[in-house]
């Protein structure tokens, strides 16, 4: 099967990762891919898509015209998009009749997503989120970010104290101030915990205040 794989974002996050992942499991199960991303996009460093997009706004007439030739020269089976602009751009182009465009939910922006012919949710509250908005469960498949696993899992003790870890942008959408708020609470309940964040980004000094 023929495969796009569209990612149009400049930054580095959690579609990037997904980006990846889901290139690398279609890879595994023997499908054609072809990665498309900006041509000012990060993880072009982690990943050199097969083709890039001037991506130069929302509405960029070029990206959606590339996008248009590059469908009519493979025809692909279906194409990925992941987040809004590629999937404004998969649309902005005549495809095959036969072509699936899949949209992956990566927050709760739901309007460009019903134009999709599948929608991949990655939580159960992102798909009861659509389902309020009403888009057909019909069109949902469920299916969490991937995890890479390099060896066996064998469970351990918790520690002592519990140690809470979490990974991410610092920034205000992501939460951490909350998740910060919380261990102090638990802490002050009389619970032994403790907590250890990751990451980069311009929320950085105010949570480490």
């Amino acid at each position: 099967m023929r495969i796009f794989n569209i990612m149009v974002s400049r930054d580095l996050g959690g579609i990037q990762q997904a980006y990846i992942d889901y290139n690398d499991a279609l890879l595994s199960q023997n499908h054609e891919v072809i990665n498309i991303a900006s041509t000012k996009a990060q993880i072009n460093d982690q990943l050199t898509p097969d083709h890039k997009l001037p991506n130069l706004a929302q509405w960029c007439f070029l990206s959606k015209i590339y996008i248009g030739i590059l469908i009519k020269k493979y025809k692909p089976d279906i194409i990925i998009c992941h987040g809004n602009r590629a999937i404004n751009f998969a649309y902005g182009s005549v495809k095959p009749k036969n072509t699936k465009i899949v949209g992956v939910s990566h927050n709760y922006s739901y309007k460009k997503l019903k134009k999709c012919d599948f929608i991949i949710t990655l939580s159960n509250d992102l798909r009861e989120n659509l389902i309020k908005h009403d888009i057909s469960q019909d069109k949902l498949i469920h299916l969490s970010n991937m995890v890479r696993i390099e060896k066996p899992y064998s469970p351990t003790a918790y520690n002592n104290p519990i140690t809470i870890g979490s990974l991410g942008r610092f920034v205000e959408k992501k939460g951490f101030a909350y998740l910060i708020e919380s261990i102090k609470l638990i802490k002050e309940s009389g619970h032994n915990i403790r907590l250890i964040i990751g990451g980069d980004g311009k929320e950085k000094d105010k949570l480490k205040q």
